[in-house]
């Protein structure tokens, strides 16, 4: 139930921030600053997949953080700590697209992920050589910031995959 009444606030924040905002442009520096400041974010949270920094993690995503992926599993923050393992992975990426809608305190940012995984199975496990599975992706991926004591959290993430 409160998972339920979670996700209803979420999409309740997104609609009126996107209904009352504005779009990041030229002529509202605030929002380019918001803009840059949010992709960073996303990008060194992308990162730890490979980099093992599970205090970004810790960092960034809310104590009430809820993620939804493609496939409709829904995730907190306690699982994604728990279940944090660092990717046998060479993982690399580009944020395309991004937005930023910004009202008060809260953001959300929206943006195409494009980038490619090399996945390696070590030898041991396959029984010969190591065996390499390349992997190239794409996501529309939308995220609702909360600005709270001067740092942005994440409190809410979806990920779906776009046909390549």
């Amino acid at each position: 139930m409160k998972r339920k009444l979670f996700l209803l606030t979420c999409s309740i924040l997104l609609m009126t921030t996107l209904g009352f905002s504005q779009a990041v442009s030229k002529s509202f520096p605030q929002g380019e600053q918001t803009l840059k400041e949010l992709t960073a974010i996303s990008s060194e949270l992308l990162d730890t997949g490979t980099s093992g920094n599970k205090q970004v993690i810790q960092k960034y995503l809310a104590d009430t953080y809820l993620e939804t992926d493609g496939e409709g599993i829904l995730r907190d923050k306690t699982w994604n700590l728990s279940n944090f393992l660092p990717y046998n992975i060479k993982m690399t990426y580009r944020i395309e697209d991004a937005q930023v809608r910004k009202s008060g305190n809260a953001a959300v940012l929206y943006y195409k992920l494009v980038g490619k995984e090399e996945i390696t199975t070590p030898a041991e496990t396959t029984g010969a050589k190591d065996a390499v599975q390349i992997v190239n992706f794409q996501l529309r991926v939308t995220d609702t910031y909360i600005l709270s004591q001067n740092r942005w959290q994440i409190v809410c993430s979806s990920r779906f995959p776009l046909r390549i």
